[in-house]
């Protein structure tokens, strides 16, 4: 995995991308969050937020188990959510 800002003049946002295409599947980027917690703890602490890219995440189940390797412990009840529907346990349109 590539771990780099976004922007070559900025420290922020960090963005993380797959090196090789068997790193692309949502398999291995919730393997990489598991092995890489603390890592990846303490990048989101300095800059606030990172970015996933080039990964192979193609609908809300996909993106639900990514979020539940990041955060095993999501709420699936949000306020003001009365124009939304949803799409997964966790997931809602915007």
């Amino acid at each position: 995995m590539i771990v780099e800002p976004l922007f070559a003049d900025k420290t922020i946002p960090v963005v993380i991308r797959p090196t090789r295409p068997e790193e692309r599947s949502v398999a291995a980027l919730q393997k990489y969050l598991a092995e890489n917690q603390e890592e990846l703890n303490r990048i989101r602490l300095e800059n606030g937020a990172i970015l996933f890219r080039g990964f192979d995440v193609k609908n809300a189940q996909d993106f639900e188990d990514v979020a539940l390797a990041v955060h095993p412990n999501l709420v699936e009840i949000f306020v003001g959510l009365n124009n939304r529907k949803r799409r997964g346990k966790y997931t809602f349109t915007c």
